[in-house]
């Protein structure tokens, strides 16, 4: 798969204080989050948007109180039930 470059303007006070590499980085986990969130895109994208392990992007988004498994409260019940 290609990469495709996004260009974007920064101002230059904030792009000269975080600095290039972090805010590209801080820019990409981000978006990642945010899409994941929306159910724009898999774990597993999203990850790789990221730039980090897919275990490492489920980490951060547990730290960010994101859950990566959605049930509805009645297919855990379910689930539940299934395990005992």
């Amino acid at each position: 798969m290609n990469d495709e470059i996004l260009c974007i303007k920064v101002p230059e006070d904030i792009f000269i204080t975080i600095g290039k590499k972090k805010l590209k980085k801080i820019m990409k986990l981000s978006t990642a989050i945010k899409l994941f969130k929306d159910g724009e895109l898999s774990l597993g994208k999203a990850a790789e948007l990221a730039d980090v392990p897919k275990l490492e992007f489920m980490e951060i988004l547990s730290k960010e109180g994101i859950s990566v498994i959605d049930y509805l409260p009645s297919d855990l019940k379910k689930e539940i039930n299934v395990l005992k």
